[in-house]
């Protein structure tokens, strides 16, 4: 009996320490997730962020620091997509284009692609340093009565240190001529005036009117193994879902895969952190933010973690002022050992290798994503 009594007066205490660990879990739980979607935006300046420079992306402008170094450069504009690669000059352009007319003219179809006409290849001259190939010309009807003739075309201009590539497309030229036509190169970090587009070393100028047009720069920041991505696209009818919606259920299936994959590689560790999951206004545009880690040990040789964060605003359909922005920064790491939870910033960073701070990583991201903004007259 004495037992008895002893068992039942301990069940209150039982149930008063399972509701005092619930209340506790779930106090912890609110509390990280109020930190996810308010992080502190507020810093002192840091050596990386005192000199910035802006930068023109489509019809916005950017400011990233000084050091930046763009490495990639594309658009597409009215369904034409031209890439951009700087530093290259006259001589090195036409050695190029030497070498590619010959690796032209030297592809002879065999003798089973009878849709080809055998036509010799052509090129022409539209613009003084420019180039237009049409070659393989081929017929695209089944009925030889009612031939449709088409080739292939592409385009290539040298304006200022700066060489323009046009997409491979069918019978092209009319609108590769018209494309060339219309780009003004931009010396320097020289901000356009007027309605128009730029990318690196280009402006585009143009009516004001809506456009389909899609711009992409990659930046890197070489001694600081980062890398920054901006996207910038115009919409045609219904904006993407918003960044924080699609993430919902990729996170979901990232935590089946990844406890799928530490199952199938025993030893072996991998992991995320999250820091921040929220609403963010940057200028006109309320975007989201989502910012992470990603760790793994390398299948035993230190760990890698990458820091990853992306602002995002969807977008408003056929919008020059509002199109949808993906902007994303980069940051790589190597460890000695692990720092948990994994996904976090690292503490053992192997030496010798420029890297970020935590402080110094949202830092930079805060300012630049704060600078995001219209550029004046561009629409």
């Amino acid at each position: 009996m004495l037992k008895k009594i002893q068992s039942l007066s301990k069940r209150p205490l039982l149930v008063s320490a399972f509701i005092i660990t619930a209340v506790v879990w779930i106090a912890h739980w609110q509390y990280n997730n109020y930190q996810l979607s308010h992080p502190n935006r507020t810093h002192s300046e840091i050596p990386v962020t005192t000199h910035m420079k802006t930068i023109c992306v489509g019809r916005l402008l950017l400011d990233v620091p000084a050091e930046s170094r763009i490495t990639l450069g594309e658009f597409i504009v009215d369904g034409t997509s031209i890439g951009v690669e700087q530093n290259v000059t006259q001589y090195q352009f036409e050695r190029r284009m030497q070498a590619r007319w010959q690796e032209i003219n030297a592809w002879a179809p065999d003798k089973w692609s009878v849709q080809f006409t055998r036509k010799p290849a052509e090129q022409i001259t539209p613009f003084e340093n420019s180039v237009i190939f049409m070659s393989r010309e081929q017929n695209l009807s089944y009925d030889d009565k009612k031939p449709q003739y088409v080739h292939d075309t592409e385009g290539y201009l040298w304006r200022d240190g700066a060489v323009y590539s046009f997409d491979k497309k069918l019978s092209a030229e009319k609108k590769i001529i018209t494309m060339m036509g219309r780009i003004h190169s931009r010396p320097g970090d020289a901000l356009p005036a007027g309605p128009g587009l730029c990318n690196a070393a280009t402006f585009i100028p143009d009516d004001g009117a809506w456009h389909d047009e899609q711009i992409r720069l990659n930046i890197d920041l070489p001694n600081l193994n980062t890398s920054i991505g901006i996207l910038v696209e115009s919409v045609d009818g219904e904006p993407p879902k918003r960044l924080l919606e699609r993430k919902k259920q990729r996170a979901l299936n990232v935590a089946q895969d990844l406890a799928a994959w530490a199952e199938q590689n025993p030893g072996e560790q991998i992991g995320e952190t999250t820091f921040r999951r929220a609403q963010r206004q940057v200028g006109r545009w309320l975007g989201d933010e989502l910012v992470g880690g990603e760790a793994d040990n390398q299948g035993g040789e230190g760990f890698s973690t990458q820091i990853s964060a992306i602002w995002e605003f969807p977008g408003e359909s056929r919008s020059l002022s509002s199109p949808n922005i993906q902007l994303k920064m980069n940051s790589n790491y190597a460890a000695t050992s692990a720092t948990r939870p994994l996904g976090s910033f690292p503490k053992n960073v192997i030496s010798g290798q420029g890297r970020l701070t935590e402080t110094e990583f949202f830092t930079l991201w805060d300012k630049m994503t704060d600078s995001l903004r219209l550029r004046p007259g561009a629409a």
